[in-house]
């Protein structure tokens, strides 16, 4: 009896581990670069089908507040308005300093982008919306 609670205690810390390796490998892939108006279209008529994907696209910073500013360690998840550059449509990505898979380790490594800039950003579309769980991966100026 004890044994069989060993296996089973073993199989689900393994199926455990497996999924949270499988979610850091799915944050991991290369991105969706779209950059076409007919892609950016497509994105926000089936934002669904982009679920669970990892995208590039450069987006307007839209916020009054500039891009740093709140972010910290341990900070809340900062929400922020961007709109497209060519695909007319308003986005919502999630900034935070707690994400594991962000590139960015602190808010210096953020541009320091105010309202209007145009930003190249890189985001898992967690539940295929334009309106919540966008988590930013990477944001950089455009080159």
């Amino acid at each position: 009896m004890k044994r069989l609670m060993i296996a089973v205690a073993s199989v689900v810390c393994f199926l455990g581990l497996s999924s949270t390796m499988a979610a850091d490998k799915k944050d991991k892939k290369e991105p969706i670069v779209l950059k076409s108006k007919a892609q950016l279209t497509d994105f926000a008529d089936n934002t669904v089908n982009y679920k669970e994907k990892l995208i590039t696209m450069e987006l307007e910073y839209n916020a009054r507040k500039p891009l740093r500013d709140g972010i910290r360690p341990g900070g809340p998840i900062m929400r922020y308005p961007f709109y497209s550059v060519g695909g007319n449509f308003d986005i919502q990505i999630d900034v935070s300093l707690n994400f594991d898979s962000a590139e960015y380790k602190k808010a210096e490594d953020l541009p320091n982008a105010n309202s209007g800039d145009r930003l190249l950003v890189t985001f898992f579309c967690d539940n295929g919306s334009l309106k919540d769980r966008n988590r930013a991966i990477k944001i950089v100026r455009p080159k």
